[in-house]
């Protein structure tokens, strides 16, 4: 398939960016975007590949030393753009599969082997066109978003509320192929006044936005931007209007949370080591990152928590009750002292390992579905309460049950998480 400068196919819209998806063709800013994509089988090994990858210098053969000889023999789809002689040799998006076409990771050219502006497009339809992979998906959208940012920016076209929402990630992080923050997101926001975009995004004034602790000396803070640092035991009288924190919340030696009851979304991590007792985040509905309550030993005060994105630690939580609202946690469940799990009722995804190494009864996880990681039930008598329970990504340690009723359906239906069917895919 050969792509052409300008001319953009719609996409279709996935998960939160839907409003985002405003797209315009690239053709402007690099001229030598027209190119093929060819399909490069592994089947008699990946030698060749590597060494006209390594002859081009573009770092990718490093990669493939590191990921391509465990791999099950699936294709390689490399896009290349004309060299000096017009012919199609010049390397510039690497995507490389397994055996059953799910795809493992995508190289480019720009820092870090991440993907060109000028070719985030390409990758995004490119990436559409393989099955299943709903996260991978995610990261060509956000990929292909940050270039429109970037061309806007650099052009002084005005960006909308929705665009400003995800350069500045407040809704969500903008997923990167590389474990690295793309370097481009901290570029544009560089070149843009902070204060002045979140005022527009959240309808306040200038004075109601807080980049910097000492903001609230002076005024109402209402949305801080940044990571926010509180090392005292007890919370300030002037942190009582904040309902947003647009980074991480560090307060690891606060006791009490009295004081940020209008506290309602964290944006990435939220450190409360040292808390006792929740109440005074009543409000709060949303972490973004990983939780630490490690040293909590009652929920009461989380009862409208409903995600936590990263991992939840609640080592010393004994009883779930005050996590009533809690749906989602996005890694690793962190309950090795529960001896009760009533109040997780709404609870339905585990995205990592789920730690419930004490329980006895499955009353309270009447919800849950999914478990990507292992499972650690070692404790539990009776599974009666796991019975929408329908995956379990790795082991799963049951060993003091003495009947498997409630555990008919685990993995009965599901190939994987995103139940992907094995079928030939050929471009």
């Amino acid at each position: 398939m050969k792509y052409q400068k300008g001319g953009v196919r719609k996409m279709e819209n996935s998960n939160n960016v839907k409003d985002y998806l405003t797209f315009s063709a690239f053709s402007s800013l690099r001229k030598d975007t027209e190119g093929i994509w060819i399909r490069h089988k592994r089947e008699n090994g990946y030698r060749p590949l590597w060494k006209f990858l390594k002859a081009k210098n573009t770092d990718w053969a490093i990669q493939l030393d590191a990921y391509g000889a465990r791999l099950p023999h699936g294709p390689v789809y490399i896009y290349y753009t004309k060299d000096d002689k017009g012919k199609y040799t010049e390397p510039r998006i690497l995507i490389v599969a397994d055996a059953d076409y799910h795809i493992q990771y995508v190289l480019g050219l720009g820092l870090h082997k991440s993907i060109e502006s000028s070719m985030a497009l390409i990758a995004l339809e490119k990436i559409q066109s393989f099955p299943g992979n709903k996260k991978i998906k995610r990261i060509a959208y956000d990929i292909a978003l940050l270039a429109e940012l970037e061309y806007k920016v650099n052009n002084d076209i005005e960006l909308t509320k929705n665009e400003l929402r995800f350069l500045y990630e407040i809704d969500s992080k903008i997923e990167s192929f590389y474990h690295i923050d793309d370097p481009k997101i901290a570029e544009l926001k560089a070149k843009r006044n902070v204060k002045k975009d979140l005022a527009y995004v959240f309808d306040c004034k200038e004075e109601n936005i807080g980049t910097n602790i000492t903001d609230f000396d002076t005024n109402k803070i209402i949305y801080y931007y940044g990571s926010l640092i509180w090392e005292k035991d007890f919370v300030p009288d002037t942190f009582k209007d904040l309902k947003r924190i647009i980074g991480s919340a560090y307060f690891p030696n606060l006791i009490n949370a009295d004081g940020l009851n209008n506290l309602q979304y964290i944006g990435n991590y939220a450190f409360f080591v040292s808390l006792k007792s929740a109440k005074g985040l009543n409000s709060l509905k949303y972490i973004g990152e990983d939780a630490n309550f490690s040293s909590l030993t009652s929920a009461e005060g989380l009862e409208n928590l409903q995600n936590i994105v990263g991992e939840a630690g609640f080592s010393s939580l004994p009883k779930a009750q005050g996590l009533n609202n809690l749906r989602n946690i996005g890694e690793h469940a962190g309950f090795s002292n529960l001896i009760s799990a009533k109040g997780l009722d709404s609870l339905q995804n585990i995205g990592g390992i789920a730690y419930f190494s004490k329980l006895i009864t499955s009353e309270g996880l009447e919800n849950l579905q999914h478990i990507r990681g292992y499972a650690d039930f070692g404790s539990l008598t009776n599974a009666e309460g796991l019975y929408n329970l329908k995956y379990i990504g790795r082991r799963f340690d049951f060993r003091s049950l003495t009947s498997t009723k409630g555990l008919e359906n685990i993995n009965a239906d599901y190939k994987d998480l995103d139940m992907i069917e094995r079928k030939q895919y050929e471009e």
